[in-house]
């Protein structure tokens, strides 16, 4: 399981990236789907792509249209963020 530190910093950071340039989106996305343990399956079902195209991202061959980028990277610092509540939460109980 992924610590709140390291959350924490992916958060910040899809916070102040250019989320239109090519390189950092690659390294931001496949960063923050590997901190939420997501598979290739889950982000083609999270984003709505097929196969083929989750393919071709993970080999650096393409990557989504730049118009679409910064609301991709977005669902994943919300679901980074809510992760974090949910581990703020469990240590909050565990202190009770």
């Amino acid at each position: 399981m992924t610590d709140k530190a390291t959350l924490s910093s992916f958060v910040d950071e899809v916070g102040q990236a250019d989320h239109k340039d090519r390189t950092v989106f690659q390294y931001l996305f496949f960063r923050g789907a590997e901190l939420l343990g997501f598979s290739y399956e889950d982000i083609e079902k999270i984003f709505g792509y097929g196969e083929n195209s989750v393919s071709k991202w993970i080999q650096g061959v393409d990557v989504p249209h730049r118009g679409v980028r910064g609301s991709m990277l977005k669902i994943l610092e919300e679901k980074a963020a809510e992760r974090l509540e949910k581990l703020d939460s469990v240590s909050q109980n565990q202190k009770d």
